[in-house]
């Protein structure tokens, strides 16, 4: 039972490791695996059915998408200047929440003293009517 568990460890190890090899694009993050990977999907029949399925849906995705690199050029670099400085000078999140975070916080105080005075004001009525039925 042990050597399933451990295998099953070791395939998940192998097939993260395929996953992270699909998704780079830096060859000597690539190579620096590969040949160990090889050498396991040789011997791990488990890890050929799952890493197969892996290179299918990938090479898919390939093919389904191919049109877009020939369908959008790249951006001009000075237009993808402009934007990059536009970006960088709009005001960030932090610096938004601060100024809304005052109006808010009145609206807040207020709302909390306005129900405060309304259960005020029905404490007083319950005792007003539970001294006048008993008075």
């Amino acid at each position: 039972m042990k050597n399933t568990i451990d295998s099953s460890r070791e395939c998940d190890h192998w097939i993260r490791v395929a996953e992270s090899y699909l998704a780079s694009s830096e060859e000597e993050t690539r190579a620096a695996s590969y040949s160990d990977l090889q050498d396991h999907v040789q011997t791990c029949s488990s890890c050929q059915r799952e890493i197969g399925g892996l290179l299918e849906t990938d090479r898919s995705l390939h093919r389904a998408f191919a049109f877009l690199d020939r369908a959008l050029p790249a951006p001009p670099q000075d237009s993808l200047a402009i934007i990059l400085s536009r970006a960088r000078s709009s005001p960030d999140t932090s610096r938004l929440l601060k100024q809304i975070r005052r109006p808010v916080n009145t609206t807040l105080w207020i709302a909390v003293i306005a129900s405060s005075f309304a259960a005020l004001a029905g404490l007083i009525w319950c005792a007003a009517w539970l001294l006048k039925l008993t008075g």
